[in-house]
């Protein structure tokens, strides 16, 4: 049996046709017989440029293909940028539209920055990323400051970082060692240990002392002098030795800064051998000034040239009585003045004048006993402290001394009570009695008293004291045996008495 003649015979059999008769297929100019672009042959004279259905692209032929492209065949395609391949004459700088961005080739571009390819992109300041060489001191607006890393940045303080700001007085902030008494950033604290500005005695008495007393007595005790001259003399000798000069200096660096306790300063000078010192002879006087100038008819001699002790610096008035005053009243602008002599055979030297405000004389108060208070900081004395006592003035004796004594007058029967007699279960009657324009009223004291006695409707001084503590004054009853033997106290009771 014959087969069924395939396509493709009957296709060479129409070409063998068209070639008798002196014709090619379309589109076939070659003289090639078997150049037939469509017959899956590849002619001689077939390309895949004239005849892409038969010829495939090769890379070399001159012709860029369908298949061929500038990255897979340079020699036939030729770049083009946006051609979506990113040839190698190509680069992402000159045809960022085919070539990606690849951090490390030197280009920042696409979305390349300095936080993810920092080789690439330089950091610039105001991007929004800190990187590079950027800090919060070249560039805070991408750096913000950070809290711990040593640096007091723009935002910073010593209050929002103290690890990285040191406190600075003046601030409004209260941080690291600062405190009321040595920043006003810090507000007073009562009981902090330290009288502020706006402390009193009257509001935090435990950081400034108890508040004087209304009145006080005040007693001049001594003094701590400096044991040499300021020009560097001593008192009554040479010029000092380069050791005293030492000893001096150390002298002066002991009381810079908070005043030192008075023991310690007094020790150190005790223990600088005064006998090579040719210590001074002070004498001098002490004033006072209630309020306002020094009086001086209340000048007082602290020492005389007749009874002052000799070659000390740590003097000790002569007494008793010692100089000082009594029972002076308290006021803000109390002060006592000292002033002292060094006695010399010719010119007495001046040792130094000093005052004592209220608050030393506070201070003293508050120290209890004799207290040594600070001078040295007053101009060019030489007197480093002040010895004194201060304590509350007794007050004076009621009426007298009558109180005491328990005697009637004007004065313990006055209406105020003096005496605190009202109440004590005694009945004073007779103030009553001889002083009727001016008494206090102790009839409670008086009906107690008199309680058995006008039960029993008894006449005694009690029953017929003037108070009338029974209440018989006009009771019908006449009770002139009162008047007969109570002349002195007893009630009126003419009512009752025709």
């Amino acid at each position: 049996m014959r087969r069924a003649p395939t396509m493709g015979w009957i296709a060479l059999a129409l070409a063998a046709m068209l070639v008798s008769c002196g014709t090619s297929p379309a589109g076939d100019d070659d003289d090639d017989p078997d150049d037939v672009c469509g017959d899956n042959v590849c002619g001689g004279g077939e390309s895949a440029a004239t005849c892409p259905a038969d010829c495939d692209d090769v890379c070399g032929d001159q012709t860029c293909g369908d298949s061929e492209n500038a990255g897979t065949c340079s020699v036939d395609c030729p770049a083009m940028c946006g051609d979506d391949v990113c040839s190698n004459t190509e680069s992402v700088m000159t045809c960022p539209a085919d070539c990606p961005a690849v951090c490390g080739d030197s280009a920042c571009t696409h979305q390349e920055t300095a936080v993810n390819c920092s080789t690439d992109c330089p950091a610039v300041c105001g991007d929004d990323a800190c990187t590079g060489g950027e800090g919060v001191a070249t560039c805070p607006a991408d750096c913000p400051p950070v809290c711990g890393d040593t640096m007091c940045s723009f935002g910073e303080s010593a209050d929002s970082c103290p690890s990285d700001c040191a406190a600075s007085c003046g601030d409004s902030a209260c941080t690291h060692d600062e405190s009321a008494e040595s920043c006003p950033d810090c507000p007073a604290v009562c009981n902090d240990g330290f009288c502020s500005t706006v402390e009193t005695c009257s509001t935090c008495a435990q950081d400034c002392g108890a508040c004087l007393p209304t009145t006080i007595d005040i007693t001049l005790v001594g003094a701590l002098i400096r044991p040499a001259m300021a020009d560097g003399r001593t008192w009554d000798g040479p010029d000092l030795s380069s050791e005293q000069i030492d000893a001096m200096a150390d002298l002066t660096a002991l009381l810079a800064g908070v005043p030192p306790l008075y023991g310690d300063v007094a020790a150190f000078v005790t223990n600088l051998a005064i006998d090579a010192w040719s210590p001074p002879d002070p004498f001098g006087v002490g004033e006072i000034a209630w309020n306002g100038p020094f009086d001086a008819a209340l000048t007082q001699h602290v020492a005389t040239t007749e009874n002052n002790f000799e070659d000390t610096v740590t003097p000790q008035w002569p007494g008793p009585p010692y100089p000082g005053w009594l029972n002076v009243p308290v006021s803000p602008t109390l002060r006592v003045r000292l002033t002292l002599q060094d006695e010399d055979l010719v010119n007495d030297d001046l040792i130094g004048t000093v005052e004592l405000n209220e608050a030393d004389l506070r201070a003293a108060y508050n120290l209890g006993g004799v207290a040594g208070i600070p001078v040295y900081d007053q101009g060019s004395t030489q007197i480093l402290y002040v010895t004194l006592s201060v304590s509350e003035s007794a007050p004076p004796p009621v009426c007298g001394g009558d109180c005491a004594s328990g005697v009637y007058t004007a004065c313990t029967c006055g209406a105020a009570d003096p005496c605190g007699w009202l109440g004590d279960g005694l009945c004073d009657s007779y103030c009553t009695a001889t002083f009727p324009a001016d008494h206090f009223d102790d009839f409670t004291d008086c009906a107690a008293a008199c309680a058995t006695d006008c039960t029993n409707l008894t006449y005694s001084a009690c029953s017929c004291a003037s108070v009338d503590p029974c209440n018989w004054q006009g009771d019908g009853v006449c009770d002139a045996y009162c008047a007969e033997n109570f002349p002195a106290d007893h009630f009126n009771d003419g009512a009752d008495c025709p």
